[in-house]
């Protein structure tokens, strides 16, 4: 039984997830590099991490791999901003961070394909899901921007990397292409493709389905 189908582990469910989210993406972008308004979102984005397992998770095992995977991106983020740790240590926390964003996202789509009907809440879980893939393409953009310095080409200043990879992230899932961070290797420019192209069939396909049959469902037609 999905998410969506029954009544949530928390009262406010997908909505509360994806208002989360939104604070998420609106606190990535501004966040500095280092101080004290750095430790500040750090607080904030555990706490979002920690709420969306608690959302969507319906098993202790789900529950307690995720939340692993969120403690160690946080522990692991605050000490890189108080000590230098040195490449390896910072390659691994975006390693973990990666696994967390898929694996938060997987079961926020296992949660949509196994709904038995199509409510809000499972348009609503769909949209957390395009988020979250968001999420993780930008932590993978920092992860290859690490691995090869250069990967990216930009002029933008005063916004750490995190909220820089996840700006930029957003904007090629949506294909806005501003054009103020420009992929450079091969491999920041082939994960750039693969989004994009991830993120329109997404859109067309999997959601205007899913609105299309919620209509269905409710006895109007698709075209009303």
């Amino acid at each position: 039984m999905s998410l969506a189908d029954r009544t949530p582990r928390i009262t406010v469910g997908y909505p509360g997830l994806l208002a989360s989210l939104v604070l998420m993406m609106l606190l990535a972008p501004i966040a500095e590099p280092e101080g004290s308004l750095r430790f500040a979102t750090s607080l904030v984005f555990a706490f979002l991490l920690v709420f969306s397992v608690w959302t969507v998770s319906h098993e202790a095992r789900a529950t307690m791999i995720a939340s692993a995977l969120a403690l160690i991106v946080f522990l692991g983020s605050t000490l890189m901003d108080w000590f230098d740790l040195g490449q390896t240590f910072g390659v691994s926390i975006l390693i973990v961070a990666c696994l967390f964003f898929a694996y938060v996202a997987s079961l926020v789509l296992r949660d949509v394909f196994l709904s038995r009907t199509v409510t809000a809440q499972t348009i609503m879980g769909a949209i957390c899901a395009y988020i979250l893939l968001g999420m993780l393409w930008g932590y993978l953009y920092s992860l290859v921007n690490a691995l090869q310095p250069g990967a990216f080409s930009d002029n933008i200043e005063g916004t750490g990397l995190i909220g820089r990879f996840v700006y930029f992230s957003m904007v090629t899932l949506t294909t806005l292409g501003y054009g103020d961070i420009t992929p450079v290797s091969a491999v920041a420019r082939g994960l750039a493709v693969v989004q994009a192209t991830l993120g329109q069939v997404y859109l067309t396909v999997l959601v205007a389905r899913l609105v299309g049959i919620h209509l269905t469902q409710n006895g109007r037609p698709e075209g009303d």
